[in-house]
């Protein structure tokens, strides 16, 4: 019975060390399996961080150049702010002074025009003047023309009544 026992443990030992080993095999292909699938993972999980970290790198990157040149914008506003104060007050003073001279050449213009109306009225006037001395000089040569007329027929309405009364007279008596 022995060897039949010894038989069946040797069976039983080579049975197990076979299962042992299967197992041992199966565990450490699991194992393996596992891992690989845990290496493939960890360099996808590296290699999505890597990724990640690059395009945050690349948009920080990006974000420093805008701000940068934000910066720059930013500065030239600033320098533009600080002179308007100085630009408005010289366009101002510019339009100011514009105006001025706007306003002086076109009262000069008026001024000119209105020293040549009264010169011509003047002379219109002055012309009236001598038009109408004329007449004056004119109608008084008129009447004393009329007045030496008059004083002949006055004298001679004179003599005319002088000579009927004389004639009537003349004619009472006798």
């Amino acid at each position: 019975c022995l060897d039949i026992e010894r038989e069946i443990c040797l069976k039983v030992k080579k049975q197990r060390k076979q299962e042992e080993t299967d197992y041992q095999y199966d565990l450490e292909r699991k194992q393996k399996i596992e891992a690989d699938e845990y290496a493939e993972q960890k360099a996808l999980l590296e290699r999505q961080t890597a990724e990640a970290e690059a395009k945050k790198e690349a948009d920080w990157t990006e974000r420093e150049n805008m701000l940068a040149t934000q910066q720059e914008s930013l500065e030239k506003y600033r320098i533009l702010v600080a002179s308007f104060p100085k630009e408005l007050e010289e366009a101002t003073q510019k339009t100011r002074e514009d105006a001025m001279q706007e306003v002086y050449e076109e009262a000069k213009v008026q001024a000119d025009l209105l020293e040549k109306e009264i010169a011509t009225n003047k002379e219109v006037a002055e012309l009236k003047i001598q038009s109408l001395e004329g007449t004056i000089e004119q109608q008084n040569k008129q009447i004393e023309h009329l007045a030496a007329q008059l004083q002949i027929v006055l004298k001679q309405v004179q003599e005319l009544a002088s000579k009927a009364v004389a004639g009537r007279e003349k004619a009472s008596k006798t």
